[in-house]
């Protein structure tokens, strides 16, 4: 009896994994990992190198979760993290001086999408192997 997954959206594909069978998901467990390991490490080679504390602070988590999940979190909780990421209005030091407008770098979530995307095409491959059909996934 062939199965059929379709799946339109992050947020359905997480709904639709959490009812799969436990052996899916620990065949998607080292799928999850090693992409969000992949972004943390892009990441940390894409930031700009000055005190080191934003390299220091990016961090990568496996979330505990119920069972029928799986997940790994890529994060950074540096306090100038979102001012590299988004930048800044002018700037002024405590004794009124302008500092400026930091430009926003676009670090972290330009590699986290694609290494999201990259890691959902890699489910994608997985399910069929336990005999889903999955649409709209690049090895399709």
């Amino acid at each position: 009896m062939a199965t059929r997954l379709w799946v339109d959206g992050l947020l359905n594909l997480r709904a639709e994994l959490a009812n799969l069978p436990a052996a899916v998901v620990e065949a998607a467990k080292p799928i999850v990992r090693a992409n969000a390991q992949g972004a943390h490490d892009e990441i940390y080679a894409a930031y700009p190198v000055r005190s080191g504390a934003l390299r220091d602070h990016l961090r990568i988590d496996d979330v505990p979760v119920p069972a029928g999940h799986a997940r790994t979190d890529v994060t950074n909780n540096w306090y100038t993290a979102s001012w590299l990421e988004f930048g800044t209005d002018t700037r002024q030091d405590s004794l009124g001086a302008s500092r400026g407008k930091m430009p926003a770098a676009h670090v972290f979530f330009p590699r986290a999408r694609r290494w999201r995307a990259r890691m959902d095409d890699e489910l994608g491959v997985m399910l069929t192997r336990y005999g889903f059909t999955v649409a709209g996934y690049a090895g399709e």
